[in-house]
C-alpha cells in the first residue's frame, strides 16, 4: 500500500477527575488500489487511551476489508459506520472520547 503521511499528532488532555488521556492520531492519504477501502482515500489511525490502563481506549482505524470502523476498550471486532467527511469523522472521534473518558469538550478546542 502506498500511503503518504498527512498529519501526526500526539497530545495529552486531562479529564474532569484530573486523570490524563493520551491521544495519538495519524492520517495518511492512500493512492494505490487500496484507496477504495479508505473513504476519500484517507487511512486513519486515531487512538485515545488511559496511560495507566491502555485497554481503556477509543480507537478509529481503517483497513481492508473492514474499511472505516471504531473499537471501544478491548473490543476486537469493531463497529463500522458511515463516513460523511474527514472533519465529521474527527468530530465523532472527539465526541466519543469525551463521553468515554469524561472530558470537557472545551479541553479539545
Amino acid at each position: 500500500m502506498k500511503a503518504t503521511l498527512v498529519n501526526r499528532r500526539r497530545f495529552v488532555v486531562f479529564n474532569r477527575s484530573g486523570k490524563p488521556v493520551v491521544f495519538e492520531m495519524e492520517l495518511f492519504k492512500v493512492s494505490d488500489k487500496e484507496a477504495a477501502y479508505h473513504p476519500e482515500g484517507y487511512r486513519v489511525g486515531w487512538i485515545a487511551f488511559d496511560p495507566e490502563n491502555p485497554n481503556k481506549r477509543v480507537l478509529f482505524d481503517s483497513h481492508p476489508p473492514k474499511g472505516i470502523h471504531f473499537h471501544i476498550d478491548g473490543e476486537e471486532e469493531g463497529t463500522s459506520f458511515v463516513w460523511k467527511s474527514l472533519s465529521k469523522t474527527e468530530e465523532m472521534f472527539f465526541e466519543m472520547v469525551c463521553r468515554h473518558f469524561n472530558i470537557d469538550e472545551e479541553e479539545l478546542e
